[in-house]
């Protein structure tokens, strides 16, 4: 598989610096990530560039929680949407997943190989 290009859509600076680390510490598994703290800025990276997959944490500060999904999808129809987020709470996974998502996992749950084999799953 060549290398995956990832837009990560997450607001802590250091839960993005640690998901880079965690990710390049995967055998097997190259990609080049590019970060945006907010959905505002994922949507503008959206329009700049191509992506393979998106990974986004439910919480940012402009997000309509689950429903963001499908705001990212009508601008990245293609894309997939994994949702990587501490949002843990009862129905959020449903939700996510009926707005369009490809996956859910969770922050506090999922290491760095779940998350490689979620990516590979996506890009079939």
């Amino acid at each position: 598989m060549s290398a995956v290009s990832i837009l990560l859509l997450e607001d802590s600076p250091t839960d993005a610096y640690l998901l880079r680390k965690k990710l390049e510490g995967v055998e097997n598994f190259s990609f080049s990530m590019v970060c945006a703290a907010s959905l505002a800025r994922g949507l503008e990276q959206l329009d700049k560039a191509r992506f393979d997959v998106v990974l986004f944490d439910l919480g940012l500060p402009d997000s309509l929680g689950p429903g963001s999904i499908r705001t990212i999808r009508a601008k990245a129809v293609t894309v997939p949407v994994i949702v990587l987020t501490g949002n843990e709470q009862p129905g959020v996974m449903e939700a996510a997943i009926e707005c369009g998502a490809h996956s859910f996992l969770s922050k506090h749950a999922a290491d760095a190989e779940d998350i490689a084999a979620c990516v590979r799953a996506a890009l079939g």
